[in-house]
């Protein structure tokens, strides 16, 4: 067991046979295991040693912050939010947001009031490995243009009213990054323009994502746009923060209960039992059932012989 449980750590494969899954115990491993019983056979992947950490949305309630919320939650990423309503007032989602690395692995900023009164607590989560974008107007906080991949520049009109699928973003107005930091790299640009950037600071990576309104792609987009503004941002956040990667078989909702058991763990087989002395014959079963009405007819007719009630 020693020598198998080193060889897995380390990279191997192993498959249990037969009552060998009775003798071995594996408290981790690193390569897929499969374990065989009869027909029956089971599979395990090890489970990734970081798990995904919480995307934080902040800024102005409106349409752009909620159904970005909709959007990551629908790829699967575990969602915090806090929204200002009016002057000190304010809704929240995922309890406190603390900008711990340990827990948070992005920051989504969509206004430049919300950036600017967070500028010190984002810079340094940064510092310390967090994600950041800036969306739309966030990136004109002059308090972090130290950390930001370059300036807020003018704003750049829609190229085209209709979202085609080719290039759907098209039909989204945009400020331009300019003035990029030295060690700034340009992820989109239009007409000659950056529109996407980002570069690392300390141990983390800051995103200036410049479109607006990106919530108009979802709905005045053809069939495929949800999914494509969803793979989109999905792409974005990704890029500054890790994310363990999800098994499609876990994520697959379509598929038939029976028939996805039966696939992965094979063809039920007949359970075999030892025969057991204490059962009782059929036969035997129904002598006892006669014997026991005919005494409760006799006990009856006794008790009416004798006049009691």
């Amino acid at each position: 067991a020693r020598r198998l449980a080193a060889f897995v750590r380390q990279g191997g494969g192993l498959i249990l046979a037969g009552g060998a899954a009775r003798a071995v115990a594996l408290p981790a491993f690193v390569a897929p295991l499969i374990v065989r019983e009869g027909a029956q056979e089971a599979r395990a992947r090890p489970a990734d040693s970081l798990a995904p950490r919480t995307v934080a949305v902040l800024g102005a309630a409106g349409w752009e912050g909620k159904f970005l919320l909709a959007a990551l939650e629908e790829r699967g990423w575990r969602t915090a939010a806090r929204f200002s309503v009016a002057p000190g007032i304010g809704v929240s989602q995922g309890g406190a947001l603390a900008l711990d690395t340990a827990r948070d692995g992005a920051v989504i900023v969509l206004d430049s009031a919300t950036a600017a009164a967070e500028a010190r607590r984002l810079a340094a989560f940064v510092r310390q490995g967090g994600g950041l974008i800036l969306a739309g107007g966030a990136a004109r906080a002059v308090a972090l243009a130290s950390i930001a991949p370059g300036r807020a520049g003018p704003h750049v009109r829609p190229a085209t009213i209709a979202f085609a699928d080719s290039a759907p973003r098209r039909a989204l107005g945009f400020e331009s990054v300019t003035q990029l930091a030295p060690d700034a790299v340009v992820l989109e640009s239009r007409d000659g323009r950056a529109a996407v950037a980002a570069r690392r600071t300390g141990a983390g990576r800051v995103l200036h994502q410049g479109y607006d309104e990106s919530w108009r792609w979802r709905f005045e987009g053809g069939a495929h746009s949800p999914e494509a503004e969803r793979a989109w941002w999905s792409d974005l956040v990704a890029s500054v923060s890790y994310r363990a990667a999800i098994p499609l078989a876990v994520r697959n909702l379509d598929a038939a209960p029976l028939a996805q058991l039966t696939h992965s763990l094979g063809p039920p087989t007949a359970e075999r039992r030892a025969p057991s002395a204490a059962v009782i014959p059929s036969s035997l079963s129904w002598w006892l059932l006669i014997l026991i009405l005919a005494s409760l007819l006799a006990e009856f007719a006794s008790r009416r012989l004798r006049g009691a009630p």
